[in-house]
């Protein structure tokens, strides 16, 4: 509860007080100290949107995004729909045998047998759900991680590496560190899409729409449409 509250102190303070330097540093102190003798590695990146004041802690440190990837995923595959090499009602075919068992798969308990898909609704599966074998089928879809890496590098977001698909990160737990960001390079890149930068309007509405309904975590009710 101690840091629960402490990290919303943190947001009003970002949010309306225009912290000082020295402010800053108190506030890194606060955690440190709440955080010492812990078995916990903290990692915090806050922005706000009306002022353009940041906070970092452990800012440039690197942390395993887990299932965060499947963001910059859907980020570059709208991209392409935006560029018109692919459509959200486009269809892709699912075979059963690529609905992998013993991973987190909504899509796989609705059609075990396998089924045809807009994009759309895949990427609903990913972002709402965040449903392991979606991500894995649009991350073949749109050409693999390199692809994701790709984008990222052309937007000019930092800090952020992805180099593994889902099945292989569930494969061994040392993999899961290698799908990596910063809290400044995910800061970043939430940063941009909030100012609208990296999709036409049409797939900017369509993604904050989708996210809106997310269905996991504790995420869900901070969207609200800018």
């Amino acid at each position: 509860m101690r840091f629960s509250r402490l990290a919303v102190c943190i947001i009003v303070l970002l949010l309306y007080a225009q912290p000082t330097h020295a402010q800053k540093q108190a506030i890194r102190k606060a955690l440190k100290e709440i955080i010492a003798g812990k078995s916990l590695n903290l990692g915090l990146g806050v922005y706000d949107f009306t002022t353009g004041q940041s906070f970092f802690f452990n800012g440039n440190q690197q942390f395993p995004m887990q299932s965060i990837y499947k963001l910059p995923l859907v980020l570059a595959l709208l991209e392409c729909v935006d560029q018109g090499t692919c459509s959200l009602s486009d269809t892709l075919m699912i075979q059963p045998q690529t609905l992998f068992p013993d991973t987190w798969s909504p899509l796989r308990e609705d059609f075990p047998n396998g089924t045809s898909l807009p994009l759309s609704r895949l990427i609903q599966y990913v972002i709402v759900q965040s449903d392991n074998n979606a991500s894995d089928i649009l991350l073949e879809r749109i050409g693999g991680p390199d692809s994701v890496q790709n984008y990222l590098h052309k937007k000019r977001i930092k800090g952020i590496r992805i180099k593994n698909s889902e099945r292989e990160i569930q494969s061994s737990w040392s993999i899961q560190f290698d799908n990596w960001t910063t809290p400044k390079g995910m800061t970043e890149l939430l940063k941009h899409f909030g100012k609208k930068e990296l999709l036409h309007p049409e797939s900017q509405n369509f993604l904050w729409e989708t996210m809106s309904h997310i269905s996991t975590g504790s995420i869900k009710s901070t969207f609200r449409r800018r």
